[in-house]
């Protein structure tokens, strides 16, 4: 759709902070998925009598799924734009969150899963951050704090009212009204996004066509790589191999942990329903507080030691978990989680921008995505058969919390790659 510029021009307000809102109001949506199906586990458990491993093999049947939608979901948004990827997502999302509410057997439950993480692929970070990438450069990490902190709203909004309906009118009522409630919010909401500046008269954060640009001493810090990388560029250096095997460990600990930090909280730890939806709300408000920290910080400092730093502090929330036994611990390993990843989500998604440039953004996330879903793939799994073994989640956050302790040195090594040699085709970055 063509639009002017003069449609977009708005007299004080960069239109960027209107895609990094509409983002907001993704991932907030992504966010019901993420952490809301750990609030379903034990009623799922006490009606089905289905053990963890089987709860928790629907949660991994998906990342394969996404995996090998982030190719196709890269293609489509560097293609068509973000808006067309967010309204069928929400779509569909809402359309299986519906479906989740008529589940009777195992079968209709793995399709309910996969049908909605087809919707929430199709509205995930890959999308907002390449909307981000194209709207902003020195003021990237700041702008997808504000995105990612659509997931911690969710968790400090949303969960809690979930749980309530839940406890006041059953598990099947509120995936319903959750799933009407995502069309009422995504669907509107989606017709506000829009692709790269330029095609509106406009450039990346706010500048004006023809004005010199004037950094802080802190922003010229931060430096975007002055070559833009294909797909088979980025391929061939060692930082996208890094930062691909290091996301996927961290999607592996995250999958896990909040598929089963409820259960755990209220089944391992005997802790109030309500008090474990209270740790969940706390975990958010400090993911939105590390969120903001992030995108400040993020475009101080050099991203890949901050995601370093951030990382081991989810291993240390994902052990104190695992042998806690009382709520205070449980409320200090939320808070520990809350922070990090609050950085972690909004500098991972402007490193890509920043190492690779914005022209195969989306493609280049694709298949970093690709790479990273196997390693995802195992958290649910793992998690949910130790304690169908063991009959505690103890090990299974254990391991969890030793896999992203080292995963936090692939960080320190993925270090902004060199662009290549013209004179050598195919040669690789640092």
């Amino acid at each position: 759709m063509r639009t002017s510029p003069r449609t977009l021009r708005a007299p004080k307000v960069f239109y960027g902070w209107v895609i990094a809102g509409v983002g907001f109001v993704g991932q907030m949506i992504n966010g019901v998925s993420n952490q809301a199906l750990g609030t379903y586990v034990v009623p799922l458990q006490h009606e089905f009598g289905w053990s963890s491993t089987q709860i928790g093999f629907a949660r991994s049947l998906t990342q394969p799924e996404n995996a090998l939608l982030g190719p196709i979901n890269g293609w489509l948004v560097d293609r068509f734009g973000s808006r067309f990827n967010m309204m069928v997502g929400a779509f569909i999302f809402g359309s299986g969150l519906i479906f989740f509410g008529f589940v009777r057997e195992l079968w209709m439950f793995y399709a309910a899963t996969m049908f909605m993480s087809l919707g929430t692929s199709m509205m995930g970070q890959l999308v907002m951050s390449t909307s981000i990438t194209h709207w902003f450069r020195r003021r990237a990490a700041l702008a997808n704090s504000i995105v990612t902190s659509g997931l911690a709203f969710s968790g400090l909004v949303f969960i809690p009212l979930i749980v309530l309906v839940q406890n006041s009118s059953g598990w099947r009522t509120a995936a319903m009204l959750t799933g009407f409630s995502v069309w009422i919010i995504g669907l509107p909401t989606s017709m506000l996004m829009r692709q790269a500046p330029e095609k509106y008269g406009l450039l990346p954060d706010g500048d004006q066509p023809g004005a010199a640009k004037v950094d802080s001493p802190k922003q010229q810090k931060v430096m975007w790589s002055t070559h833009e990388f294909t797909v088979k560029e980025a391929l061939r250096t060692r930082a996208f191999w890094c930062i691909a095997v290091a996301n996927g460990v961290a999607m592996l600990g995250r999958s896990g942990f909040l598929l089963f930090q409820f259960a755990h909280m209220e089944e391992g730890m005997h802790i109030p329903r309500t008090s474990a939806a209270l740790v969940i709300t706390t975990m958010s408000a400090f993911t939105i507080g590390g969120g903001l920290f992030g995108g400040v910080v993020g475009d101080m400092l050099p991203k890949n030691k901050l995601l370093a730093a951030s990382q081991v502090m989810v291993g240390v929330a994902f052990i104190i978990l695992g042998v806690s036994t009382s709520f205070e611990v449980a409320m200090l390993s939320g808070i520990l989680y809350g922070i990090s990843t609050g950085i972690q989500r909004p500098v991972t998604n402007a490193i890509r921008g920043e190492y690779f440039g914005r022209t195969s953004f989306g493609k280049i996330f694709g298949f970093s995505s690709l790479l990273a879903g196997p390693l995802a793939v195992a958290g649910p799994i793992i998690v949910g058969r130790l304690r169908d073994i063991q009959g505690n989640y103890v090990m299974g956050f254990i391991i969890l919390g030793v896999c992203s302790l080292c995963a936090g040195g692939l960080w320190l090594v993925g270090v902004a790659p060199k662009p290549p040699t013209p004179s050598l085709t195919g040669s690789t970055g640092r």
